[in-house]
């Protein structure tokens, strides 16, 4: 669960928002590292790790504006889990972070690059967007390629939770 953030407005925003994009980078390495032990195709493995990257950057740009609006940004402790789930726990993950967060996460920055008041914000966040669309992309081939190895009630577990987070 994310840590309290001291202040309000704007910079609280940045440094909570830096340290989700942080706590990002450990969830995509440890999704290509769970897809690779499924054996997920190469290219949806490669998918996960570019993710991983884009989060380091959106981390950083977030953790700037923070900083520029007067707040800091939580250290994130590294998780040290590297036993790898079942492939439905992988999904169910997948479909209410992969499919429904980040979806909605690319559609909010999008909003944001697109409203925001604040030039530096905009600029941030139209550099975030296209990132955030490939990440949804990404949830959703997760999905579909996951759909494929499970079985039938597993799928409906994994839809089921995708909707419930929708």
């Amino acid at each position: 669960s994310a840590p309290t953030i001291e202040g309000d407005g704007l910079g609280a925003f940045f440094a909570r928002s830096a340290w989700l994009e942080a706590v990002s980078v450990g969830a995509f390495r440890r999704l290509a590292l769970e897809l690779r032990a499924h054996g997920a195709p190469d290219e949806i493995v490669a998918a996960a790790k570019a993710s991983a990257r884009d989060e380091i950057r959106h981390a950083r740009s977030m953790a700037r504006l923070a900083k520029k609006h007067g707040a800091e940004v939580p250290r994130v402790e590294p998780s040290r889990r590297a036993d790898v789930r079942d492939l439905e726990s992988v999904a169910r993950e997948n479909a209410t972070e992969g499919c429904v967060g980040e979806t909605f996460g690319a559609a909010l920055a999008r909003w944001e690059g697109d409203h925001a008041t604040h030039a530096d914000v905009r600029d941030a966040m139209r550099a975030i967007a296209d990132d955030e669309l490939r990440h949804a992309a990404l949830g959703w081939a997760v999905a579909a390629w996951a759909d494929t190895r499970l079985s039938g009630d597993a799928v409906e577990r994994v839809r089921e939770a995708r909707d419930a987070a929708g």
